[in-house]
């Protein structure tokens, strides 16, 4: 009998610590390709895209992708709208995901990367009209050329909290939270409006403002993150700095030389025509002797 009274406990401990560790990005998975725009072929891709940084937007592109996991909230922060009758109601068409941009170098230390983020929404992938997400859409100019989707719901939870980094290229990254969910009315179904071509998530960083030659130029490469459903995708930026300041010429001032340009001018003017008198009377002589 004791031993039934403690395994009780036990097992519902053991199933909250499991509901804990698996749901916080469950339902939503990123197993698709995290793109970045590269401003050499003026497309996108994702790796080692083109990047200066002269404090530039740089848009960012992820297609979106779900498991069979119901979503289920897993803290109170997130929100619980995609089905406020849970547990009678649920979904898998929803879910919650990171984005995290690296903020510090290590190597040099302190040198700075991605800023800030912006512009997150839901958007059509299909960047070129055509029905379908492929090549053809990444080279589509411009760079935030997209058609947002108002039919599901995007929310920011946290935005850009920093955080240390968990790989071996940076010291500090800056992370966004978001809660998405394409099942509005929690039927179970994903809605029935997503665009032809799939749905992606859009957002924007900032780059900093660093010279060429620059100590503190970030010298490996600096990367951006997409990480829900246990999967985590990157995209490797390769760094320019910006060209070193040159001296700019903030003024200048001219006067005209007035009556004094008279003495200069006519002796000039006298010399020009000296000039064209001798050859016209070279030219007659020489026709004289043939």
């Amino acid at each position: 009998m004791l031993r039934k009274r403690l395994l009780i406990p036990l097992l519902v401990a053991l199933c909250l610590l499991l509901a804990a560790a698996g749901i916080a990005y469950a339902d939503l998975k990123a197993d698709k390709v995290f793109y970045g725009w590269d401003e050499v072929p003026m497309a996108y891709a994702n790796s080692l895209d083109q990047v200066t940084f002269d404090g530039r937007w740089v848009s960012l592109l992820h297609e979106l992708d779900f498991d069979n996991d119901v979503y289920v909230p897993a803290n109170p922060a997130y929100p619980s709208a995609a089905c406020p009758a849970f547990p009678t109601r649920t979904t898998k068409w929803a879910g919650v995901m990171e984005m995290g941009l690296a903020e510090v170098d290590n190597a040099p230390d302190g040198a700075p990367g991605w800023q800030e983020s912006r512009a997150w929404k839901l958007v059509a992938c299909d960047r070129n009209g055509d029905g379908n997400f492929t090549n053809k859409d990444l080279p589509v100019q411009p760079m935030d050329y997209v058609l947002p989707y108002t039919g599901g719901t995007l929310t920011v939870i946290t935005r850009d909290l920093r955080s240390g980094c968990t790989t071996g290229n940076c010291k500090y990254e800056i992370v966004t939270t978001i809660f998405l969910n394409t099942d509005s009315d929690c039927d179970g179904a994903q809605n029935t409006d997503i665009p032809a071509g799939g749905l992606c998530f859009y957002a924007e960083a900032r780059t900093p403002v660093i010279e060429i030659g620059s100590p503190l130029l970030w010298s490996g490469n600096l990367q951006a993150r997409i990480s829900a459903g246990g999967g985590d995708k990157t995209v490797n930026f390769h760094v320019h700095g910006a060209p070193v300041t040159a001296v700019t010429l903030t003024s200048f001032t001219a006067k005209l030389a007035g009556v004094r340009s008279s003495p200069m001018t006519l002796p000039a003017v006298v010399a020009m025509f000296g000039v064209a008198a001798v050859g016209a009377v070279t030219w007659r002589l020489r026709r004289a002797r043939w």
